[in-house]
């Protein structure tokens, strides 16, 4: 069976409601009979020892990355990006207002919705305007903890060790680090995109 013929049939079933008008899979082990898979191999599978890899992930941040996506599309949705669109049109310096734009942006709602609103909004736009806005983004989450996965995974694993880093030294430091390094890179991409 084709992929995409095992695609359509899911989404057929999926869409089916059972006979008392539910949803018709409301377990992983109906979807599992449904596909033909018998549900004790897949129970086995997720119960068999996981690697120290695996071990180590905080599994907590899923949800995390879950909402940030949905942060992005109900952004977008709500007219952020044509905003966005909007300004860097109308602003006489676009490159360094993207920068900026991305930079806070990022720090204030992570990284990962700044760079999907920005990869609608910049669509059209010129690449060093593109360049500008991974510049912001790769910059800005330093400024807070919840700019960047990495950042958060960083705090936890020192958490973990017994290291403790405040929200005030966190933010001091990436405002002494991220800001020179924001103006040097936009102004580095300015002349070398002229």
């Amino acid at each position: 069976m084709s992929l995409q013929i095992l695609r359509r049939r899911v989404r057929e079933e999926m869409q089916k409601p059972g006979a008392d008008g539910r949803p018709r899979f409301t377990s992983g082990a109906q979807l599992a009979r449904f596909l033909g898979v018998d549900p004790s191999h897949v129970s086995h599978f997720l119960k068999a020892q996981q690697p120290e890899n695996v071990r180590g992930v905080s599994w907590e941040l899923f949800p995390f990355v879950f909402g940030v996506l949905v942060l992005a599309t109900a952004a977008s949705r709500a007219g952020a990006t044509e905003h966005l669109s909007q300004l860097y049109h109308a602003t006489p310096a676009p490159l360094p207002t993207v920068g900026v734009v991305a930079a806070t942006g990022s720090a204030l709602i992570n990284n990962h919705p700044m760079a999907l609103l920005h990869s609608i909004a910049l669509a059209d736009a010129p690449h060093r305007l593109v360049y500008a806005a991974l510049v912001g983004g790769d910059l800005g989450p330093r400024l807070l903890p919840i700019g960047s996965l990495a950042g958060l995974l960083w705090l936890h694993a020192l958490r973990r060790r017994g290291i403790s880093i405040s929200l005030r030294e966190f933010v001091k430091v990436g405002f002494y680090v991220t800001i020179p390094s924001l103006a040097a890179s936009l102004a580095m991409l300015w002349l070398v995109t002229l």
